[in-house]
């Protein structure tokens, strides 16, 4: 379990000791990986490519990853396990609720990109506007929002998200 600091070092000694014993290795990747940093010869770099490509097994979040550790890092896919989103649908087939309950509030609070799911959050929300219009979302973040508000507007569930910057 990895990220792009400080926790790459540690994690890659304990990488390379597991191989040295012939141990298989999993690492799992859970932070934010900015493919423009990639390219730098910095150690840190060095040794998140070399971690990745010489892990048995790399687990990402999302295909969004698995496309970037492909096409930047140069994993390959064979190596590649997707996390997908581990929200359970907790409706499931019940009857969401009635329009006497009080709406339902919904929070989204980080960065707006495909690295942080956006994409799956508004797609969903628009599903979830053909079912039902007792909720409202609030969508805080920074980052490029017109085509995920272009989305919404398009589901015509604009008057159930808002989205608003850091303030």
């Amino acid at each position: 379990n990895f990220s792009v600091r400080g926790s790459t070092y540690r994690k890659y000694a304990l990488l390379l000791m597991a191989k040295a014993f012939g141990i298989a290795t999993v690492v799992h990747f859970h932070g934010n990986f900015a493919a423009g940093g990639v390219g730098r010869r910095a150690l840190i770099t060095h040794c998140f490519r070399s971690m990745t490509r010489q892990a048995t097994r790399t687990i990402v979040l999302g295909e969004y990853y698995r496309a970037a550790f492909m096409d930047v890092l140069g994993v390959p896919a064979a190596k590649l396990e997707v996390l997908a989103n581990s929200v359970q649908d907790f409706f499931g087939e019940q009857t969401l609720p009635k329009p006497r309950q009080p709406k339902v509030n919904l929070l989204f609070i980080g960065a707006l990109g495909l690295h942080k799911g956006i994409d799956v959050l508004v797609d969903a929300l628009a599903q979830l506007a053909l079912r039902t219009r007792e909720w409202n979302c609030t969508i805080a973040g920074h980052g490029d929002r017109s085509a995920y508000a272009a989305r919404i507007a398009d589901a015509q569930c604009g008057d159930l998200v808002h989205f608003k910057g850091w303030q």
